[in-house]
């Protein structure tokens, strides 16, 4: 083979190579491509690890990086960095609007990206079932810029059980006056059917004790079905002139009590020491069920004075269309299941069976 043969065929190979290497360069290239848009799409629509609806404010003049950094802070995004390269990929920076968000949980950063772009000052905000007026209050203070707990307990001290627990939207900057008056009027609304029912009229009570006894039977009893037996029960007792025996009611009453409060009506707590109170006790004491508040229904005869919580429809639709029993007494278990008993021998077997 001639030198000039040799030198060709080793040019020939080494051009082999280079195409070759070119190739895997090239496929490599188009592989991290397709891995990058891959993961790319996955980390756009993953959800965030926030667990709880959150306010979020952005503040006129705030840059994209600004606004993924305190995104970040706040556990709304899982990287500032894919943040800002979304929304300058896709050319959103121009339609980001300052304004307050509500940001639901587990939202994506795709997600995040498209509500940004439609400015808002609305807040949604959820009223609990069985929450009362305390726990409304500081849910109120923590989601609106112009209510705080204090003005909303002075406000509304006299409407417990009558705001109508929901989920809402309201703007950002309502006032406390406007926000006690949708709640007030929502409950107006939603049980003025139930409450002008001709059951209703049949029961022999004032439309306010029916709203206590549904706040009763709201605190007490989860079960749709067992809380038509407990209003059967509760009115049974009314009726027979006895006690109506409701822990719930003292329950009601102890955070008072414990903080030497001179009544519940005084409202002695500030919004920070409010945030701070285990509003529905567990650990009731013997001392707590003997002391002679006007809420001890164990002691006091007929109703308390107010509702102790919110009410649900439910609750309301137990009373008015309550369950015709024989019982007197029922205890819950530890698994919230309701036992029923028609004499005190058969509710003390039941106390000693599940309760002791």
């Amino acid at each position: 083979m001639s030198e000039w043969e040799s030198r060709s065929d080793f040019h020939e190979l080494d051009n082999k190579k280079k195409k070759t290497l070119q190739i895997i360069g090239l496929v490599s290239l188009v592989a991290i491509l397709i891995f990058s848009v891959a993961y790319y799409k996955m980390a756009l629509n993953r959800s965030t690890r926030n667990t709880e609806e959150t306010v979020f404010e952005i503040e006129p003049g705030s840059s994209i990086v600004d606004i993924s950094a305190k995104l970040s802070e706040e556990g709304l995004v899982n990287s500032s960095a894919l943040f800002i390269f979304h929304v300058f990929l896709t050319g959103s920076e121009k339609n980001i609007q300052a304004g307050v968000y509500s940001i639901p949980p587990g939202i994506s950063v795709k997600e995040l990206t498209n509500i940004f772009q439609h400015g808002t000052r609305d807040v949604t905000v959820t009223f609990i079932e069985g929450w009362r007026l305390e726990q409304f209050a500081l849910r109120a203070d923590a989601r609106f810029n112009m209510v705080s707990y204090e003005d909303f307990m002075t406000k509304a001290q006299n409407l417990e059980g009558y705001l109508f627990p929901d989920t809402y939207i309201f703007p950002y900057d309502i006032s406390t006056e406007e926000l006690i008056g949708y709640l007030r009027a929502t409950f107006d609304y939603k049980t003025k059917e139930v409450l002008e029912n001709e059951a209703a009229g049949e029961l022999g009570l004032s439309k306010e004790e029916i709203i206590i006894l549904a706040s009763l039977v709201e605190r007490e009893v989860f079960d749709e079905e067992d809380r038509r037996k407990v209003a059967g029960v509760l009115l049974n007792r009314h009726r027979a002139g006895m006690n109506l025996g409701v822990d719930a009611t003292t329950q009601y009453y102890i955070p008072y009590l414990r903080t030497g409060c001179e009544s519940i009506w005084f409202r002695c707590f500030t919004g920070k020491e409010a945030s701070e109170v285990e509003w529905w006790p567990e650990d009731i004491t013997g001392g707590d069920l003997v002391f002679d508040s006007e809420y001890n229904t164990r002691l006091n005869e007929g109703f308390p004075p107010t509702p102790i919580s919110s009410i649900s429809l439910s609750s309301l639709e137990a009373i008015v269309y309550h369950e015709t029993v024989p019982y007197l007494y029922y205890l819950n278990d530890s698994t919230g299941r309701t036992h029923f008993s028609e004499t005190l021998e058969q509710h003390e077997q039941n106390i000693a069976r599940y309760l002791n």
